[in-house]
Order: structure tokens, then sequence, then C-alpha cells
């Protein structure tokens, strides 16, 4: 069997992947290899629109970065991507399979909702959730050449809302977070006055709540491709984690890269 052959735009972003989302590279792996240059190029955009808010001093210019990844995928559509690596490998994707722009602009509505700042309620997170994360997942599912992409949906929404967690205590060193305010002022919790070393009371069942949520998304039943049998494995095995440590999001060990994910990975290819 012949080799895929990577163009220099591919290995750029499996190289932005491996550096900036090393769980979605692991995940990858499951896919067939033809299929995998894609998977990478999404990673490597979703990446660049995640980190607009942090690249930029004010709203405006978030706006006009997403405006142009938005006119980017339509050129892509038509046939004329500029020149750009993430672009380009996501043209070659879009070759194989034509991706639904109507998705790539839900999710950069909302992370545009990100810049304006966190949810106002767990009605909001899961709407965001299911926008940007669901979104997502639909896209890879397209790629996988899926034309039912609910399911996968469900699970990138879960993916999301976990991320929110783990990512928290980076999120808060660069002045951002995306839980909800409501829930915050439910639980007395009072994010600028946090103290990891000792956390307020109503930290442990705001945490939860979350992760309660992000449980609700994961499909009941039916069969999954390896690659959403995958997330949902490693999504539960960050839940597990926060659960262990008793859903302090500061302890080390949730985000550590053990064996434990690439053995969770691995149970999916030996069909587990």
């Amino acid at each position: 069997m012949s080799r895929v052959v990577l163009s220099p735009a591919v290995l750029h972003c499996r190289d932005v992947v491996h550096k900036a989302d090393p769980d979605r590279l692991l995940l990858a792996e499951l896919a067939p290899e033809a299929q995998r240059p894609a998977l990478w190029a999404l990673a490597a955009f979703n990446w660049e629109v995640e980190r607009i808010p942090e690249r930029v001093s004010e709203p405006m210019l978030g706006a006009i970065r997403r405006q142009w990844w938005s006119d980017a995928w339509a050129e892509i559509a038509a046939g004329s991507p500029r020149r750009h690596p993430v672009v380009e490998a996501l043209a070659e994707a879009n070759e194989r399979t034509s991706f639904d722009l109507a998705m790539v602009e839900a999710i950069l509505q909302g992370r545009e909702a990100e810049q304006d700042g966190p949810p106002g309620d767990m009605a909001d997170l899961e709407r965001w959730a299911r926008q940007v994360g669901g979104g997502f997942a639909r896209l890879e599912a397209q790629a996988l050449g899926l034309t039912d992409t609910d399911a996968a949906a469900g699970i990138g929404a879960a993916w999301a809302q976990i991320g929110v967690l783990r990512s928290l205590p980076q999120m808060l060193g660069r002045g951002r977070h995306q839980l909800p305010a409501a829930l915050l002022t439910e639980h007395r919790v009072q994010l600028d006055e946090l103290d990891p070393a000792s956390l307020p009371p109503g930290w442990q069942q705001l945490v939860a709540a979350v992760a309660a949520s992000a449980q609700s998304h994961w499909p009941a039943s039916g069969p999954l491709p390896p690659l959403f049998r995958g997330y949902r494995r490693l999504g539960r095995l960050y839940q597990d984690r926060m659960r262990k440590a008793d859903w302090n999001l500061f302890d080390a060990r949730i985000n550590a890269p053990t064996m434990g994910r690439a053995w969770q990975v691995l149970r999916v290819r030996l069909g587990g």
C-alpha cells in the first residue's frame, strides 16, 4: 500500500497541532491515514481562531481576524485559496470533501461571543459548546465522509465544556474564562479573589455542575466511528481525573500527559 504524500502545508498543520493540541493529534491516529491531513488542518484552523482574543488588543481587531478566516473559507470553496499554510491545507482537504461553510460561520460566530466575555448562564454555555465544539466535530465528521453528524456534534459539545474546565487555570492567567456568570453568582465564587490553595465552599458544586452538563451531551448509545469513540474515552478520562481531584481544576494531575491518554486511544484501536 502506498503512503500518503504530505504537502508542506499539511506538515505545518501537523506541527501546529503537535504543539498546541496534542490530544487531537493523538485522536487523529484513529482515522484512516488518508483522512488524517484533513483533521490536522481543521485542528490547526481551530487553534488559529481560538487564540484570536489573546492576540488582539481590542474586540474590533478580533472581528477583523475572524472575517479574514471567513473570507479565506469562501475562497477555498471557490477554488482560489489564499497563500497561508493552514488555508492551503484546508483547501486540500476541501478537494476531497466539500465542507459546509454554514458550520464554519457558526463556529466563527461562537468564537466572536467569547471575545464579548463569558456566558451569562448555563444555557448560554451549552449553546456556545454546541455551536463551537459541536460545529467543529461536524466538520471532522464531514472529513471522515459521514453524512449523519448529530452524534459527533454531541461529542464535540461535551469535549468543549470539558475543555472549559481543563483550561481554566491557564485561561485565568490570561484574564479570560468561560464559566457562566450566573453559576459563579449562585455558588458565591469570585474568580478575581480565587486562591487555588484554599478554594471557596461553592467551588466543587460549580465545577461539578459544568461537568454534569458536559456528561449530558455524550451519545447514550449507537455506533460511533473510532475518532469519536476516542473523544468520548478521553473526555471521560478527564472527567474521572477531575472527580478524583475533588474538582480542584488546579490539580496538575488532571492534564498530566500520562500513558493513560494513549491507553484510552489504544483501546479504541483494539475495538474497545
